[in-house]
Parts: C-alpha cells; sequence; structure tokens
C-alpha cells in the first residue's frame, strides 16, 4: 500500500462514512500508517463471506459498542481500542472465509500507538 493510498482510506475512515471495504491484508498494511498518524479503530464493521460467496455480518467481530463483553465507554480509551481491534483481527482466521472490514479512525487526541 502506497502513502497516497494509505491518506485516501484515512481520510475516508476519519469520517462519519467510515473507509471502503478492506481485506484483512489491506488493514495489516494500513496499521503503520495509523500508527504513524497516532490513530487507532475505536469501530468497525466486518463481513464474512463464506465458500459460496455469500456474505453475512459478524456481529461477533464488529466493533460498534452493541456487545455484550466491551461497552461503549471503552471505545474512548485507545489502548484498549488498539488491544480490542488487534483480537478482532486475530479472530478473522476462519478457514474458508474471507473477512472484509469496513473501519472508522479517532485520534481521540492523545498519542496512542496501534
Amino acid at each position: 500500500m502506497t502513502e497516497a493510498e494509505a491518506d485516501l482510506i484515512i481520510s475516508k475512515g476519519s469520517t462519519g462514512c467510515g473507509t471502503p471495504y478492506l481485506t484483512v491484508e489491506e488493514v495489516k498494511e494500513l496499521l503503520p500508517f495509523l500508527e504513524a498518524r497516532n490513530l487507532f479503530v475505536p469501530a468497525s464493521e466486518i463481513v464474512a463471506f463464506d465458500l459460496d460467496g455469500r456474505n453475512h455480518m459478524d456481529m461477533r467481530l464488529s466493533l460498534l459498542g452493541m456487545d455484550e463483553v466491551f461497552d461503549w465507554e471503552s471505545y474512548e480509551d485507545c489502548v484498549r481500542c488498539r488491544d480490542i481491534f488487534h483480537s478482532t483481527l486475530a479472530a478473522m482466521n476462519r478457514p474458508g472465509i474471507r473477512y472484509e472490514c469496513q473501519l472508522w479512525f479517532d485520534d481521540m487526541g492523545a498519542p496512542c500507538i496501534v
């Protein structure tokens, strides 16, 4: 991923619209650019595609503040967000499933390494 491509994705992810859907590989390529800009991922939407190409929302992986494990306030803590997002990224590894992620970025005015 080039810096220009990352800048475009980051500019979209810094709005209420979020990024275009990205593959897990694209997200991993984007992480160093987020770190360089002190950005983290407080919210995401994950779509999983099965072997037949059918897709469905995977609410267990999406970070929308509606889950049972983490409450919305946790997404205001960039360190917790980083840890939650990295756990989520690591969980996107089921065989035969392709994941795509829509992300939202924030800096919360504080340095935070993603």
